[in-house]
């Protein structure tokens, strides 16, 4: 409240009532009100999405209907909160994107606690086309569900949530190109990095197109060792201080030469990554996303001279 105001005093100080002379009085809403919140997660992963309510003005029964698009989310369960005992809580998904929620007291009278009604649980669509957008989570409610203990509709309103969409903590093989019978250079590269200690990984390569020839760079600050087979060359990445390595970039850059044969002109051949095992410097297994890459065969340059053909390698 905002307002100038006279006091009367008593005799021992005490103010005994207080006359409002100007200004304006601000009225505290009573709506009480439940939100769905946001939260956000890569896509292929799960995401725990919280229903909350604030300004709680005494519910004794709430039921809430959960709206969401089942081609990017997939409902996969419910945990009640602090708010109500969980006798009486109930989650049922009755059509795809549709789940009811229930909520009754366990004693006789209104809750008023504000809080976490519950956790919806959903596993985002593994879909790299999501990555970026904002997939909505809607609430309705009839009236005649939303009741305090003398059987009264109590004053609310709603809020929505969304869950956003992230990329994923993972490891990957650069796309890259390069002419038959040259070099090629590939990355082996780190985003959304959650912060590792140790990191194992085995690069994989179809041997009758391309054979390892060496590592040509990597990131600052790590130990980078490297052994290799035919298909197949393991790195292994370990900080150099006592801490994780939290930044994104490249780890280690491999050459490669391209077989010398002008049938592979076009054709792009794979280049795998496979996590052999990723630490935290607390000991912990870090989880990471696997993404490969592939290296593009080019033709090489040609000239005519004469009616001759003159081939050059650049």
């Amino acid at each position: 409240a905002t307002a100038e105001v006279d006091n009367i005093i008593d005799a021992e100080g005490i103010a005994l009532v207080a006359v409002f002379k100007s200004g304006s009085v601000t009225v505290a809403s009573r709506e009480t009100k439940i939100a769905v919140g946001n939260a956000t997660a890569p896509f292929g992963k799960e995401v725990v999405v919280p229903v909350t309510v604030e300004g709680n003005t005494g519910m004794f029964i709430a039921i809430l209907d959960v709206a969401f698009d089942a081609a990017k989310l997939d409902y996969v369960g419910f945990e009640n909160g602090d708010v109500f005992g969980a006798a009486n809580v109930y989650a049922v998904e009755y059509a795809d994107g549709k789940v009811q929620l229930y909520f009754e007291a366990e004693d006789n009278a209104d809750v008023t606690a504000n809080g976490v009604l519950g956790n919806l649980k959903f596993v985002v669509a593994d879909n790299a086309d999501l990555l970026g957008s904002d997939i909505a989570v809607t609430l309705a409610a009839d009236d005649v569900n939303m009741l305090n203990y003398a059987g009264e509709t109590f004053e609310y309103v709603l809020a929505d949530g969304a869950v956003t969409v992230a990329d994923r903590d993972k490891v990957c093989v650069s796309d890259s190109s390069a002419k038959y019978g040259d070099e090629a250079v590939v990355d082996l590269a780190i985003y959304n990095n959650p912060g590792f200690f140790i990191g194992i990984f085995d690069v994989k390569y179809d041997e009758s197109v391309l054979t390892f020839d060496r590592v040509v760079g990597g990131m600052e600050n790590i130990h980078l060792l490297f052994s290799g087979e035919e298909g197949s060359v393991r790195v292994y990445v370990e900080a150099v201080a006592d801490a994780d390595i939290t930044v994104d970039g490249v780890l280690a850059s491999l050459a490669f030469d391209v077989a010398a044969d002008a049938a592979l002109v076009g054709t792009a051949t794979d280049v795998a990554v496979e996590i052999v095992e990723v630490i935290n410097y607390a000991g912990e297994d870090v989880e990471l996303a696997a993404v490969a890459g592939s290296v593009t065969v080019l033709d090489r340059e040609t000239i005519a001279v004469d009616d001759t053909v003159a081939e050059f390698k650049h």
